[in-house]
């Protein structure tokens, strides 16, 4: 049983195992969530610090993110995942939709895409929008496919669209295929990375990137761990993301995040706070870098992705 404190986190009214006995098409294109976002200096900059920009005071090039009188002050672009994170899982609310355990649900794939960057020198307040795009029996587990999309109060411009895939374990029986496609992946190089860089990630790390809006318990109660079979806590997937996407930036970006226009990720393996991260790029041509994660200490890949330039 979960406790009433992780009920209350989750918002979630039931739980229980899966039902067979549902029509997926009933709930695609279902919005299931929408609320409003309030986007500061200090909320853009801790989210900064929490995948790891200015680890180096001195380098005044990351001040850009991180310090809110910089004349190029600007939101990392990778935030628009933070940002649509806030209400998860609240699709389990949908009427409809079956009842299943929310600490079986693994993150497996994340879109992001920057249509125009996100603004808050000029006072612009944003919402989300959170639909159902499509639900995928795959034998042992659905892949759900959900659009958050980051829209502007006042002109009501999509700013970001974000596109994740969460893995729902023992959600199967209904046999619906669905139609949506992962983004195809680009090759990976049959050659040396371009660029390698290794980084500890800090042992609370995951404490601080938590205060980003994701408040699962996975990411810092031991006790709540141990629910999913961890032996501790584990690193947000999205602050992992958010690592390799600072590391391709200050490498081939050049000091201008407005460059960035989509970054995709595939989750393949989790990371313990405190473990180390081993980043290879390879550019591709002028406009994609593809990037894989590997836990130095483990030597599995948590994540490999790309990054589209405009």
């Amino acid at each position: 049983m979960l406790s009433k404190e992780v009920k209350r986190y989750l918002g979630v009214r039931k739980y229980s195992t899966s039902s067979s006995s549902f029509d997926p098409t009933k709930l695609i294109g279902q919005v299931y969530e929408q609320y409003n976002v309030n986007i500061n200096h200090r909320d853009s900059i801790l989210y900064a610090l929490s995948v790891g920009f200015s680890q180096d005071p001195m380098n005044i090039s990351h001040f850009r993110f991180t310090y809110e009188n910089d004349q190029n002050f600007q939101i990392f672009p990778s935030m628009s995942a933070a940002l649509a994170l806030h209400k998860f899982p609240s699709f389990l609310n949908l009427p409809g939709f079956p009842q299943h355990d929310p600490f079986k649900i693994l993150h497996g794939e994340e879109d992001v895409e920057i249509l125009k960057p996100i603004q808050i020198e000029n006072g612009d307040q944003y919402k989300v929008v959170e639909k159902i795009m499509d639900m995928q029996d795959k034998g042992k587990f659905t892949s759900l496919i959900v659009e958050k999309s980051i829209q502007n109060l006042r002109s009501q411009e999509v700013h970001s669209r974000v596109i994740s895939t969460y893995v729902m374990l023992g959600l199967t029986g209904y046999g619906y295929k669905g139609s949506y496609k992962s983004p195809s992946f680009p090759k990976k190089p049959e050659r040396n990375p371009d660029h390698e860089s290794e980084e500890r990630t800090s042992p609370n790390q995951a404490i601080l990137y938590r205060l980003n809006g994701d408040l699962n318990p996975l990411h810092i109660d031991p006790r709540k761990a141990a629910i999913s079979k961890f032996d501790r806590p584990i690193l947000h997937g999205l602050c992992t993301f958010g690592n390799s996407s600072r590391v391709a930036y200050d490498k081939f970006v050049n000091d201008d995040a407005t460059k960035i226009q989509r970054i995709v990720s595939r989750f393949t393996a989790h990371v313990f706070p405190g473990e180390t991260l081993k980043v290879s790029l390879w550019k591709q041509d002028d406009h994609t870098i593809y990037y894989e994660t590997d836990v130095k200490e483990r030597g599995v890949t948590a994540l490999k992705g790309y990054m589209l330039l405009n």
